[in-house]
Order: structure tokens, then sequence, then C-alpha cells
């Protein structure tokens, strides 16, 4: 199940479910269809992306690229929690860094220029999927794991920041309450 906004963009024989990630409604729409026609995801990737060079505020009044590299993944990755819950080794892929892939975006002439040199040497999406499918089958469920170049990077819970995370989890509910 691929979701976006452009249908021409989903793989071949994937069922198509469109939707607007940067407005909460419709990532809100987007939780509630899914709970209602799904038993379980066994996989969630949240890879959406659009760059713009310029600041722009959704209908919401969010600053655009905030609220769908942010502010989406956490509404999914929180309101299909139990759809996630109810799979055997349920995984959440939560996509970031440069892959050769279509990097839609509206940029500027000098943003443009610097994505046509990622386009030419950014790693071939197929080498990405490649360094992280070891992990998701990794047999260790329920522990998360950071991927760079296809080495687990060791998430340190003693250099976390507890307390600039619960601020953030505690702006981005407030965000969502408005």
């Amino acid at each position: 199940m691929i979701v976006g906004t452009d249908k021409a963009r989903a793989e071949p024989g994937a069922l198509f479910l469109r939707a607007d990630l940067e407005l909460i409604d419709e990532n809100r729409r987007l939780i509630d269809r899914l709970s209602a026609e799904l038993d379980t995801i066994d996989v969630l990737v949240l890879g959406a992306r659009f760059q713009r060079s310029r600041r722009r505020e959704t209908a919401d009044g969010l600053e655009s690229n905030f609220a769908l590299s942010y502010l989406s993944r956490f509404l999914l990755s929180h309101g299909l929690a139990g759809l996630l819950g109810r799979a055997a080794d349920p995984v959440v892929l939560n996509f970031g860094g440069t892959v050769a892939t279509s990097f839609a975006g509206d940029y500027d002439e000098a943003e443009a220029a610097q994505i046509g040199r990622l386009r030419a040497t950014g790693k071939p999406v197929e080498t990405a999927v490649g360094e992280i499918l070891p992990f998701l089958d990794s047999g260790t469920p329920g522990h998360p794991v950071a991927v760079s170049e296809g080495v687990a990077i060791p998430l340190d819970p003693q250099a976390s920041f507890p307390a600039d995370a619960r601020r953030l989890y505690d702006y981005t509910r407030e965000v969502l309450a408005r």
C-alpha cells in the first residue's frame, strides 16, 4: 500500500491511497481509514519528503517541512501503534538520508544545482534497501536500531536527553491540540 499525492509514482500493482501528509486532518483521516480496514500492519515505512527552498505554511499554519517530515511521522507512528501491535514482529522504518530518489521539491536555482549533483551521486535505492534489510530480520524485535551506511549505530540511553525528548513530545501534543 502506497500513500501519497501522486498515483503515477506508486509501484505497479500497489494499492494507492491519496493523502496530503502535510495536513493534520489528512493524517488523521488516513489513520482512521487504515484502522477501519486493516487488522494489522507488519511494516510501516515513513519516508515522505518534499523539500522547499522557501518557507511555506500549510493550511494548518505550520511550516511545511516540519509538518511532512516530522509531524506526519509522529501522527502515523502513534496513530497506527495499535495495528502495529497486532503484528508478530512489527517494524517501523523511518527513512532519513540521501538516496537517489526523485528529490521531489520546489527548489531555487542554487539548490536545484545541488539536487542535480545529489541525483548523480546519491546511493541507488536498491543499495540502500540492501543495507537496511538485514536489520529488519535481525531477530531482536522491540529494539530500536539506527543504521547508517549498512552499519548499526549503537543507541546509548545514557547519551540521550530525556528532558529534551519530553519537551518535544509535549510541544508536539500542544501543536496537535490547536
